[in-house]
């Protein structure tokens, strides 16, 4: 399994926490969260995982609309899509 995640170094021992629940995963860390779902769109890794407390969703929505798009799914950490609203910053 390859795990895009962000590059940034933020919330390391939580991050090691949850990869190890995955086994031996492969890890590829991206700048930006187009270039992480690029890797998805593209087929290069099976999941994307943000760890930053959250979501800013102009920078998600256009990736997230492409992933959908190929039958990709998008969540939180709970399970529940993502909603875009106009209201939500």
């Amino acid at each position: 399994m390859k795990i895009v995640t962000s590059a940034e170094a933020k919330n390391l021992s939580y991050m090691s926490e949850v990869y190890t629940g995955f086994g031996q995963p492969v890890l590829s860390a991206r700048e930006g969260v187009g270039s992480q779902f690029l890797e998805l769109i593209e087929g290069d890794c099976d999941i994307h995982m943000n760890f930053l407390p959250s979501y800013r969703g102009w920078d998600v929505c256009g990736p997230a609309a492409l992933l959908m798009s190929r039958l990709g799914y998008v969540a939180d950490a709970r399970g529940k899509p993502l909603i875009f609203e106009a209201n939500r910053s």
